[in-house]
């Protein structure tokens, strides 16, 4: 589960901090959970209306937040487009009983 909130926070932080950060005006970001049946695999989807910005090529010491979320989540998927900016990536909460659907 903290790995779920931890990519969830920089997801977050990536969208206000790029996607806005640069023209200085502001914005919001949606954040949308959707889980199954059971309560077991989470999909998460945050969203911006800013603008993308590609990452530079020598990020220094920054710019490892997308991978931050790979190791922590499955299914990661970046799409920018020209309203805005929508990071989804699912993962497990809680304990799985029995059978457990993998994620696909």
């Amino acid at each position: 589960m903290q790995d779920l909130v931890l990519a969830v926070n920089e997801a977050v932080s990536n969208s206000i901090e790029h996607a806005y950060g640069a023209t200085g005006s502001g914005g919001a970001a949606t954040v949308l959970l959707r889980g199954d049946a059971e309560g077991y695999l989470v999909r998460m989807e945050v969203s911006d209306r800013g603008r993308w910005r590609a990452p530079p090529t020598d990020p220094g010491h920054r710019g490892r937040g997308i991978g931050m979320i790979e190791a922590v989540a499955e299914d990661v998927r970046v799409e920018p487009g020209p309203d805005g900016t929508t990071v989804s990536f699912q993962g497990r909460i809680g304990r799985c009983p029995g059978l457990c659907i993998p994620a696909s």
